[in-house]
């Protein structure tokens, strides 16, 4: 029986309550105004914006070794099973939703309903946005069995290559004041297939195959780049030096951190409260929404108070997980309630 890894329920727990927090800090996005509930919501969004990427590195860590337990017939039916059938329900569930009621962020209202209209919808991902997490995951999943083959040194090739493109160019050309339309589009599209950076790390990580020194220094980067992030977040300078730089060297560090925290870890109770939550936690990406439109037709709040910023997420977290581990326990709901 495969050994259960503590850091990752952590890290999904993490991701998960990340999520909630960057969809309830939108007001960041919405004004440039310099007050303090934006920066606040500002450098919410900096601090939890490794976010999704927590759980592709999870991914990556988790199955890109599936050989050693299964076979390649066997791994996509479990995968199937366990996002697919869910994506393909919810998407159909959430069109239906959208139709009379409304929640934010994610869903979008469809004002001409029709079978050829889901299609269309569903294929240009424009049924709920959030849902992007799914078509790169399910893209990560079709490149599992050709990437589990690759060495180490590949996967590392790789990681350089999505990391320049993706990371390093695009930034290094916004500080130089160069705009390019087409690459601009170019990366929109190129973000499917660059996200297999954090999928790749992932693994390398919980197989340990990069030099203790080589993970300290990536620490190091991942924490000045954070802090850059907060401080931009709190001056509002566009150009200080790491404002731009993608999440990735953040993202990393922070998973190091917790992988080397969780270590120490060997209470059995805790570790199972960690596994439990860890389990809802793909269920509250999907309801999340739903919650939280409950949650301001009850407590009457707007985006612009510390109930909606900070109340919300820490509530529909608690209750959210609580509430989807006991559906879970009920069959029918359990086969799309992931």
């Amino acid at each position: 029986m495969r050994r259960r890894l503590v850091y990752v329920d952590v890290i999904n727990c993490m991701a998960i309550f990340f999520v909630l927090m960057l969809h309830s800090s939108q007001l960041a996005h919405a004004t440039t105004a310099n007050i303090p509930v934006v920066k606040e919501t500002r450098i919410i969004q900096s601090l939890c914006i490794p976010a999704v990427y927590l759980f592709f590195m999870n991914s990556g860590a988790t199955i890109l070794n599936y050989r050693e337990r299964y076979s390649t017939v066997e791994f996509f039916k479990h995968r199937i099973l366990r996002v697919l059938v869910p994506f393909l329900v919810w998407s159909v569930l959430y069109y239906l939703y959208d139709l009379k009621w409304k929640a934010y962020p994610g869903p979008i209202p469809q004002s001409d309903p029709s079978v050829s209209h889901f299609l269309q919808a569903f294929f240009s991902n424009h049924i709920n946005n959030t849902f992007w997490f799914f078509y790169v995951i399910v893209g990560l999943y079709v490149a599992t069995p050709v990437l589990s083959l690759l060495s180490k040194k590949i996967m590392i090739i790789i990681v350089g290559v999505l990391f320049f493109i993706n990371d390093l160019l695009p930034y290094f050309l916004n500080l130089a004041g160069l705009s390019v339309p087409s690459f601009s589009i170019f990366l929109g599209w190129f973000q499917y297939v660059a996200d297999a950076e954090y999928f790749l790390m992932g693994y390398l990580i919980k197989e340990e195959l990069l030099d203790k020194r080589i993970e300290y220094i990536l620490i190091i980067l991942g924490g000045i780049t954070c802090f850059g992030s907060v401080i931009s977040a709190w001056t509002f300078d566009r150009y200080i030096i790491f404002t731009g730089l993608s999440p990735f060297l953040y993202s990393i560090s922070l998973y190091l951190i917790i992988k080397k925290s969780c270590e120490n870890i060997s209470n059995r109770k805790l570790q199972k409260v960690f596994s439990l939550f860890s389990g809802g936690s793909l269920g509250l990406y999907i309801l999340h929404p739903i919650f939280y439109s409950w949650y301001i037709s009850i407590m009457h709040v707007n985006w612009m108070r510390q109930l909606y910023i900070i109340g919300m997420p820490v509530v529909v977290y608690i209750l959210g997980v609580l509430l989807i581990i006991m559906l879970k326990k009920i069959k029918p709901i359990r086969v799309i309630l992931p």
